[in-house]
């Protein structure tokens, strides 16, 4: 699988039927929180979930990174790189609407 990117949430999407069961229930959950997983460890998420470290670790070799690590520094990234265009154009619409 290519690098996601900026894309990083709709690949593991689009990658759902390569996924095993267990894998497919982390892919949902890292969807749908993606802000408390990058603030989690791989072993609070492995409780949270009901799956085990290693089961991450291959989701994240799965998806091209070399490790749960890799996967959670690109998550940020990604978290903040979506969250950039939206203060900027916050910001945009404050300074012209007092003009």
């Amino acid at each position: 699988m290519e690098y996601l990117g900026e894309n990083l949430l709709h690949g593991i999407a689009c990658t759902m039927e390569k996924f095993t069961t267990s894998e497919s229930e982390l892919a949902k959950y890292i969807i749908e929180n993606p802000d408390e997983i990058s603030q989690m460890s791989i072993n609070q998420i492995a409780k949270k979930i009901h799956i085990s470290p290693a089961t991450i670790t291959r989701f994240c070799q799965k998806i091209s990174f070399t490790g749960f690590n890799e996967f959670k520094h690109e998550l940020k990234r990604y978290i903040d790189l979506t969250n950039k265009p939206t203060v900027s154009s916050d910001i945009k619409e404050i300074a012209s609407g007092n003009e």
